[in-house]
């Protein structure tokens, strides 16, 4: 095998990691957004709490889920340059913006072009989805010796 091939095959290895990390990404953010979405219901339905404050809860709940589970599952196999802590922090930082997102998105949508509470969540969940992933593969979990 030449280095051509070898190249090849090494770029199809990690064609292949990413799809599943991607998966993997997506089978916890199905878990993160049911413990999300079960409080947001719990809160807004049971409690009858505003649904910015609801938002805001389960949100966080989901924020502490999805760390763990993603810096063990989905970045797990990735050789970290900063400490646990530090991922944290940036975790942190990249979901407080996609809640602050939500919560303008959950506005405009509910209270500017009266859509049901229902359905807006379920919009600004897609939304920060991909907020998340792209702060966590290109920030909180890169590797910066090897990019």
């Amino acid at each position: 095998m030449d280095k051509s091939e070898k190249f090849s095959k090494l770029q199809e290895v990690k064609k292949m990691q990413e799809i599943k990390r991607f998966f993997t990404f997506c089978t916890i953010g199905l878990i993160n957004t049911s413990v999300d979405f079960g409080i947001y219901m719990l809160m807004t339905k049971a409690f009858e709490f505003h649904y910015g404050i609801s938002q805001a809860v389960s949100y966080s709940c989901g924020i502490i889920n999805s760390f763990l589970l993603n810096n063990r599952l989905t970045f797990g196999d990735v050789e970290h340059t900063n400490t646990i802590p530090g991922r944290f922090v940036k975790f942190v930082a990249i979901n407080l913006f996609s809640l602050a997102a939500t919560v303008v998105f959950l506005h405009l949508y509910i209270d500017i072009l009266h859509l049901n509470d229902m359905v807006s969540k379920i919009a600004v969940i897609i939304i920060s989805q991909a907020i998340n992933y792209l702060g966590y593969k290109m920030w909180v979990f890169k590797n910066e010796k090897n990019p």
